[in-house]
């Protein structure tokens, strides 16, 4: 699958489609999502448990927009709203949740942390991963503006006295938790080798195999007022932070991925979530029919761990 977007949207429901027709279902390599995914893949084979997947984000600014996007959008040959999803935090948000939903980790805080960073080794510093990791087992978070520029990360735990020598002669820290980083990712020149591997060996590199564990939520850019429109990812009226579908519950929000052609019924605040009971969308619309499909096809696959 090589549109994020759509694989957070209806990745379960797809999933469970290409195995009936006896096909492999794969989100694809050399974005952060994938690249992160063969880093996992990775420390586990060598005997570590998971912690974090971390990605490096370079530049956060919640508020841009088409327009104001337009100077850096050029500079780099980017459509402006694929830049502003970019820019905005969305794009990040919707990786995340994929990593989530293939390996059933957690956001801690709705967006995550995100804390500013020099390198990746202040991971370290910047979390109490034991604390992490005891209250919510395994997540994803990220680092802002930190070396290595477009890399990604994760942080593995060790606790074998002879594994923890032989790390610290090999300059990898005094553990237990370790940090693992990939200082690129490539996105197409890498996409081929997740396309060979599922279509030559049947192996998925990343599948939503957990279900709906965690989703992107549409918050408010600028103060809503009835009537206003949605006008989805990359737009003017809302940016999406990753949050646990789990935490739903009392105020369920409007996902990114449906919150284009909609309307908001009553005033939102800047920054505040965009509760769905204060959206107006249409039902019959193939997207929301095809999400609703594979939220409860996920939601089937999120109890069964359970």
């Amino acid at each position: 699958m090589m549109n994020a977007e759509a694989d957070l949207a209806f990745g379960p429901y797809l999933m469970q489609r290409a195995a009936e027709q006896g096909v492999t279902y794969a989100s694809c390599d050399g974005d952060q999502h994938g690249v992160i995914k063969r880093l996992v893949d990775d420390l586990r084979l060598w005997g570590f448990d998971l912690v974090m997947a971390g990605n490096i984000k370079g530049y956060l600014d919640r508020y841009a927009n088409p327009t104001s996007i337009i100077p850096e959008a050029d500079k780099r040959n980017l459509d402006y709203r694929m830049c502003t999803a970019y820019t905005d935090g969305t794009k990040l948000g919707v990786e995340m949740a994929l990593l989530a939903n293939a390996l059933n980790l957690k956001t801690p805080v709705p967006g995550m942390h995100g804390p500013r960073a020099d390198h990746v080794q202040e991971v370290h510093d910047l979390f109490d991963l034991n604390a992490l990791w005891r209250e919510h087992g395994p997540v994803v978070d990220y680092i802002l503006g930190s070396e290595p520029d477009g890399g990604v990360f994760a942080v593995g735990y060790c606790e074998n006295p002879y594994q923890q020598r032989m790390m610290q002669y090999y300059k990898r820290g005094d553990g237990p938790f370790y940090i693992f980083y990939r200082p690129y990712h490539l996105c197409h020149v890498e996409a081929m080798e997740a396309i060979a591997t599922a279509v030559l060996d049947d192996r998925s590199l990343l599948q939503p195999e957990s279900g709906h564990v965690a989703d992107v939520y549409a918050y408010a850019k600028k103060d809503l007022e009835p009537g206003d429109e949605l006008d989805g990812i990359g737009g003017y009226a809302c940016y999406g932070l990753l949050e646990n579908c789990a935490d739903q519950d009392d105020t369920p929000g409007i996902p990114m991925t449906l919150a284009d052609d909609a309307r908001v019924t009553t005033e939102i605040e800047k920054d505040k979530k965009i509760p769905a009971s204060q959206v107006e969308i249409d039902e019959d619309r193939a997207d929301v029919r095809l999400y609703k499909r594979s939220r409860a096809t996920g939601r089937a696959r999120t109890t069964s761990l359970s």
